[in-house]
């Protein structure tokens, strides 16, 4: 009852209808509606909410939805623009290059100032991966830990020979950070991103990769994608590409049931990158 005040004084709109659409460990979805529009209110962890609530101020229009208001006091939440639209279905050749676009234009957003614990990660890949080694040697249960141990081994030489490729970076994009395709919708205007809490400044490879690897793409499927987007891969980019692997396989480690067969996997994604680096 207490939103639902809060709302319609910061609205200047009643409340017609409000329920639930999506919940997660760290946040409920709701959607609701008023005389006048359509909304979406999320409820959570404050600091994630915080965070999405200013990235969607900051972003070019028509790539996200607008921020629409935060409220002050507990419990806190965020309305932003309800979005009409569709969540793609396939990967199509003309979507590859639609979002190649797309995410152009977000990158297009640029800060120099980042936090510097971020900034020398990204600019030693050696550090990176030993943050990634300590992890996994924390969680990997005693079935993986010695082959995941062999692999950190085998990775150390090979990323020290790139560790400060990106040390010249001097500025760094606005990254949504979550490529799934349930976090895209197609709309008559394009492409357009929902679900922002991970979003942040990185480097613009992040999301490059980050969708390669979440949907899969093949290898002419990725080609038409980086060709598209105006970048074209050298062998940083995959010494890149195998640190976030090793985050992928810290994520899945970190999961209350292990995927043995999907961090397997993930691990011949890196052996193969790793012979390209060789």
């Amino acid at each position: 009852m207490k939103i639902k005040q809060t709302v319609e004084k910061a609205l200047k709109e009643k409340v017609i209808s409000l329920r639930k659409i999506a919940n997660s460990e760290e946040h409920e979805t709701c959607i609701f509606v008023t005389g006048k529009n359509k909304y979406i209110l999320k409820l959570g962890n404050e600091k994630h909410l915080k965070n999405e609530y200013n990235l969607l101020k900051s972003i070019p229009k028509g790539i996200a939805p607008k921020s629409v208001f935060l409220s002050k006091s507990k419990p806190i939440f965020f309305v932003q623009e309800f979005i009409e639209g569709t969540h793609p279905k396939k990967i199509t050749n003309e979507f590859i290059m639609g979002l190649a676009k797309t995410y152009k234009k977000l990158h297009s957003n640029k800060t120099q100032n980042i936090p510097l614990p971020e900034r020398e990660t990204m600019y030693s890949l050696s550090n990176w991966l030993n943050r990634y080694k300590l992890e996994t040697s924390r969680t990997s249960p005693p079935k993986l830990k010695t082959k995941l141990e062999k692999l950190f081994v085998r990775l150390e030489p090979i990323i020290k020979k790139y560790d400060k490729s990106f040390s010249n970076r001097k500025t760094f994009s606005l990254c949504h950070n979550d490529a799934s395709l349930a976090n895209m919708f197609m709309t008559p205007k394009g492409i357009r991103f929902i679900d922002w809490e991970f979003g942040g400044y990185w480097l613009h490879e992040r999301d490059l990769i980050n969708f390669i690897q979440v949907n899969k793409l093949d290898e002419k499927q990725k080609r038409l994608f980086l060709e598209t987007y105006g970048y074209k891969p050298e062998k940083k980019f995959y010494a890149l590409y195998i640190l976030f692997l090793c985050c992928d396989i810290n994520y899945l480690l970190s999961q209350k049931r292990v995927d043995y067969k999907k961090i397997n996997e993930i691990m011949g994604k890196i052996n193969f990158l790793s012979a390209i680096l060789k």
